[in-house]
């Protein structure tokens, strides 16, 4: 088999986010949500018209098996193709090539989703999106989105909580350490200035691992997942997050996805009505 590296670039990044694991992509609970969701909108109407903003693979997949075409928002037409090599389904898709904050389409939507999209956009770019997503939704449409929120007075969470969990649950849980460690990491890293890069995070771990506060083993399990990329990440506080939120729609549910790795108090999917 290929080293990775000798892959052409489309593969590499399927191949790369494929290794991601919850909560950077949608956990089976998440799924279930998201497909609820998108069920009662096509029971009242068959020919739902439904948006992605982004590329994410479980959404078109669902989507799909729902025998609707999802239409994708994305800035990257390349990152849209690439990721179809790790959907379950294929069937029609349609794509618009577009900044999210830009978009500006006569069409307007029945459903809206996002797989924590505002957090790939700094306040004001969140403000804008957010008046976006109000402008492409038809009367009584509804916007669902998962968002990481900010832990800043959580005093539990520290730089080495993940990993003192993936320690108490033992080895059989080695396979999803990423899912263990990742999320009390970066809100750690967060706590005060609202937001870290992947790069920051291996820079951290990195100096753990130096100052002997975890194992060789550890570091190797969060490397082997986690990209060296400088993409900026941002998490608004709950406060600021729905304070923008309400200039535009009424919070109808936040849900929040079980899972035994983390605390999914810090990643709720919120469904919003215009």
């Amino acid at each position: 088999m290929k080293n990775i590296k000798e892959l052409p670039w489309n593969q590499q990044f399927a191949l790369a986010w494929a290794k991601m694991q919850p909560p950077a992509r949608p956990n089976l609970n998440e799924q279930g949500f998201y497909e609820t969701i998108i069920k009662k909108v096509i029971k009242n109407n068959p020919r739902a018209k439904i948006l992605i903003l982004g590329s994410t693979p479980e959404l078109r997949d669902i989507i799909i098996k729902n025998k609707i075409t999802p239409v994708c928002c994305d800035i990257s037409s390349e990152v849209f193709r690439s990721l179809r090599i790790i959907m379950k389904r294929h069937g029609q898709e349609r794509f618009i090539l577009s900044d999210w904050t830009e978009l500006n389409l006569k069409q307007r939507f029945d459903l809206i989703l996002g797989h924590q999209v505002i957090n790939m956009l700094p306040l004001k770019k969140q403000s804008k999106l957010i008046e976006t997503v109000h402008n492409h939704l038809k009367p009584g449409g509804i916007f669902v989105q998962s968002v990481v929120l900010r832990a800043s007075q959580d005093k539990n969470i520290s730089l080495l909580t993940g990993f003192k969990r993936y320690r108490r649950l033992g080895k059989r849980f080695k396979k999803f350490a990423f899912s263990i460690i990742h999320p009390d990491l970066l809100l750690s890293i967060s706590k005060k200035t609202g937001t870290y890069s992947p790069k920051d995070c291996l820079n951290i771990v990195e100096r753990l691992y130096k100052f002997h506060k975890i194992n060789k083993e550890e570091r190797d399990a969060y490397f082997k997942v986690m990209p060296p990329s400088d993409l900026r990440v941002y998490i608004p506080t709950k406060k600021i997050f729905e304070k923008l939120t309400k200039k535009y729609f009424r919070i109808k549910l936040i849900y929040c996805p079980k899972s035994i790795y983390y605390d999914s108090r810090h990643w709720p999917i919120y469904v919003l009505n215009k």
